[in-house]
């Protein structure tokens, strides 16, 4: 038998869901990657399902060597997840957590057979195999722990400082550090969707089982938060930080040397750490008054200043629709320009 290293990362099927604005169903396409690495080290097959682009023909993983550099090739096919609706994100909605995406979460739980296919395929011709996945995903890969030849780590998308926080506030435990500001902060239960809640109390149910638990952060950042988790040994004792993921250098297109994105020109004229980049992530819509309060703000704050203004994504990530059309209070631009972007 092979000696083989089988790593599989498993993220939420936003890829591929269709629907329309009124509620449309939509079939998800989660990807599946392979890579086998060379025979000169423990071979290693490397699958994943994430949040790809539209997917594309299946082709085999292929390895070229020269010398002692490998260069591993990617093969991929792809599998449905059920149909779901993918409505869009309500910027008036009773609650600001996106519970529009709960379809496209809930839509995940029924990729446990097929995966659970795929990795007792795999461990038939290998001697180890290893599962990563996105601790969204624990449902989903509970029959890992049937295989004798498999083991799990969870990916924690979260930071590491928030990961400790929802871990103690969940073991109803004090945290060590800020008390002043703790009374301020809501609850979970305040902050999430009863649904959701319930959605991620069944990953918590299947997370028993794993050897370890990965985060995108760096040991230099967030050391103190990992030294507590590993010493209290919250969700295990094994915590590794291994990112950034990230890059954190802007690599030049090397096919139009010439080329800059506009935002990346502004922000080269202006002093040296004097703008603030003010943005809400991929799931937070605003109302108009927010906005409006936010355009104000900035506007007298005479504060440098780059602006993400975006709705929240939809489950399906990929749909070519256009947006609602954003007001800003009149004049705003005016008012901030060359200081604001």
């Amino acid at each position: 038998m092979v000696l083989a290293v089988i790593t599989i990362f498993i993220g939420l099927p936003y890829s591929g869901v269709r629907g329309d604005g009124g509620g449309g169903g939509g079939g998800g396409d989660g990807a599946l990657r392979c890579t086998t690495s060379p025979a000169s080290s423990p071979p290693t097959t490397s699958l994943s399902t994430s949040s790809p682009p539209p997917p594309t023909p299946a082709r085999p993983a292929s390895v070229s060597t020269a010398g002692t550099h490998t260069t591993i090739s990617f093969g991929s096919t792809s599998f449905q997840t059920p149909d779901f609706i993918s409505p869009r994100p309500n910027p008036n909605a009773t609650t600001q957590f996106p519970t529009h995406l709960q379809p496209s979460f809930n839509s995940s739980l029924h990729l446990r057979g097929t995966v659970g296919d795929v990795i007792r395929s795999l461990a038939k011709t290998s001697r180890r195999v290893v599962v990563v996945h996105d601790s969204a995903m624990s449902y989903v890969v509970q029959d890992v722990k049937f295989i004798p030849n498999a083991e799990t780590y969870i990916f924690r998308a979260l930071s590491v400082f928030c990961t400790l926080c929802n871990s103690l506030d969940r073991l109803g435990r004090e945290l060590p550090f800020e008390p002043e500001m703790i009374p301020h902060l809501p609850p979970s239960t305040e902050t999430m969707s009863q649904e959701f809640m319930e959605f991620v109390n069944l990953q918590y149910s299947h997370q028993t089982f794993h050897v370890g638990n990965l985060y995108d952060s760096l040991r230099v950042i967030e050391g103190e938060f990992l030294e507590t988790l590993e010493r209290d040994e919250i969700w295990g004792k094994n915590h590794w930080a291994v990112g950034p993921f990230n890059q954190v250098e802007i690599q030049p297109d090397v096919s139009n040397p010439g080329h800059r994105q506009s935002c990346l020109k502004w922000l080269d004229k202006q002093p040296e750490r004097s703008v603030i980049y003010v943005s809400y992530g991929t799931t937070t819509t605003f109302t108009e008054s927010q906005i409006r309060e936010l355009a104000v703000g900035l506007e007298n704050s005479e504060q440098r200043f780059l602006w993400v203004l975006r709705d929240a994504d939809k489950g399906d990530v990929f749909a070519n629709e256009v947006g609602r059309t954003v007001v800003l209070p009149e004049g705003f631009e005016d008012s901030v320009e060359g200081r604001g972007l």
